[in-house]
């Protein structure tokens, strides 16, 4: 078994910075997220030779992770699993951490 991470399409999050951190993909994540469907579902290889093979998909119940991946599962047609275990936690644990 090979497990492929990919990451979510760009959130409106990563562009405005604002308070609404579980927020939707923007025009442009989308279209990330369509070229990655795109390219799975026409026999993406990663090394040129042996094909990516998708028999499911797993995502974090953020609404950015979602949306990535039902785009995906417009191409590729598999069972989607929502995964609370997948979902961030303390991303800015950097912060409660001493400067010096």
């Amino acid at each position: 078994m090979r497990i492929y991470l990919a990451r979510h399409g760009q959130s409106r999050w990563q562009v405005e910075r604002n308070e609404d951190f579980d927020s939707p993909l923007t025009e442009l994540g989308r279209e990330q997220a369509r070229r990655l469907g795109s390219w799975l579902a026409n026999g993406a290889t990663l090394d040129g030779t042996e094909r990516v093979e998708i028999t499911c998909l797993r995502t974090s119940p953020l609404s950015r992770a979602r949306e990535t991946a039902e785009i995906l599962n417009q191409f590729l047609h598999l069972p989607i699993t929502i995964d609370t275990n997948l979902r961030e936690s303390d991303f800015l644990v950097s912060t409660h951490l001493p400067s010096t």
